[in-house]
């Protein structure tokens, strides 16, 4: 995001009621005292800015924005919330300093994220049906099998500064030729 074009505002609070929240149309962060929600909101406002989501991807975004923020607060050595549905995407594809590696690159990983992504859409249509509690759309919009395409690309950008890889980016954006 510190590369964006777009200037971005973070702000104290939920927005809009929940414990954080991006407005893609005044990019607006807002986030209670927690690193984690603050990562996800942060990384939804990313995942805006790559434009690479459909409206169709919402359940998508938000497991992956759920995965990204989780990895985030243990990587500071904090305490994640955890998530019910993100069972076996978890140490497989992280490093020693439980940072998500290369290996979110594979088809394994791919198949990992669609079952966390369909895991998730069923915890909140399950508590929508036992609870009563009304889940947003975005929480249990189908799963059209996208990808976590935005965690992609920060592996393969980490990965480029990592290796000190210049020069012209490869037509699919992500990989610097060395």
């Amino acid at each position: 995001m510190e590369n964006s074009e777009t200037t971005y505002f973070i702000k104290s609070g939920s927005g809009a009621g929940g414990s954080g929240s991006y407005n893609p149309k005044i990019n607006e962060i807002h986030a209670v005292n927690d690193v984690e929600v603050l990562a996800q909101e942060m990384f939804h406002a990313y995942q805006s800015d790559l434009g690479v989501y459909s409206k169709g991807d919402l359940s998508v975004r938000e497991t992956e924005g759920d995965l990204v923020s989780s990895n985030i607060a243990l990587s500071l050595g904090g305490l994640s919330m955890g998530n019910p549905w993100d069972q076996g995407i978890g140490f497989e594809y992280v490093d020693d300093d439980l940072i998500f590696n290369e290996k979110v690159l594979t088809g394994s990983f791919d198949k990992d994220f669609n079952k966390a992504v369909d895991a998730r859409i069923g915890f909140y249509n399950n508590r929508e049906t036992v609870d009563g509690a009304k889940a947003p759309g975005t929480y249990v919009q189908k799963n059209l099998g996208v990808g976590a395409i935005a965690l992609k690309k920060v592996v393969r950008e980490s990965y480029a500064n990592e290796n000190n890889l210049v020069g012209p980016r490869l037509p699919n954006g992500d990989y610097y030729k060395e």
